[in-house]
């Protein structure tokens, strides 16, 4: 929808015909009633995607960083995926002494990285910058609340603030750092956020999404 606004603004000086509309990619609604369950959590965090300078993994390590500083508890970070800044990730992870708490797990198959995210307590995003993200709308659909920066377009559309997830100020490594503590270790708070990401998923299954293409192509 960020985007969609963007593109009118641009338009409107020379085009007040085209109209411009938002339709969000789908997940099956199949898919989310097979993963939405109550499957036994672990209080680890999960983040997934290209091992790429745009994902910013780098500072997800320093968010991490902070959670054991806070918390001093050895709560475990996987992340998932491979890519060209592994090694810079690796050396980073051996520098911060972190290697007993975050695992590079290296490129998962779907059925893996579901499963991992299911027994998961907090997905985690940290893009500098994203567009709509089915990371975060698979996470809901597995009933595991997220933690994302605020950056330009992607998680503020998705994640509702407080009910799903949490959005945080980019850049705020201490402040997110503290969110997934949250997550972690306060059962009642994160039982609710995990029904209502539930919830959210749905907005977003094969069947709304259908009906939305609908509406549009059968207008006069």
């Amino acid at each position: 929808e960020d985007v969609r606004c963007e593109i009118e603004e641009i338009m409107r000086p020379n085009n007040r015909h085209t109209k411009v509309v938002t339709i969000p990619n789908f997940i099956s609604d199949i898919v989310i009633d097979e993963h939405c369950n109550k499957d036994i959590r672990k209080n680890i965090a999960i983040a997934v995607g290209r091992l790429a300078p745009e994902k910013g993994f780098l500072r997800l390590l320093d968010v991490w960083k902070r959670v054991l500083e806070i918390t001093e508890k050895k709560h475990k970070l996987y992340i998932v995926g491979e890519g060209i800044e592994r090694g810079a990730l690796e050396t980073k992870i051996d520098n911060l002494k972190m290697s007993d708490t975050v695992v590079l797990t290296g490129a998962l198959d779907n059925n893996e990285t579901i499963s991992l995210m299911k027994h998961s307590k907090v997905y985690c995003m940290v893009s500098h910058s994203e567009g709509f993200s089915l990371t975060i709308l698979e996470a809901m659909a597995c009933a595991t609340p997220q933690v994302a920066f605020d950056v330009r377009v992607g998680p503020r559309n998705l994640i509702l603030q407080g009910k799903t997830g949490y959005l945080i100020e980019d850049g705020d490594v201490d402040f997110y750092a503290r969110k997934i503590i949250e997550l972690l270790e306060k059962d009642d708070n994160w039982l609710l956020l995990s029904q209502e990401s539930i919830n959210r998923a749905y907005d977003f299954c094969e069947s709304t999404v259908m009906n939305k293409w609908e509406k549009i192509l059968n207008e006069r």
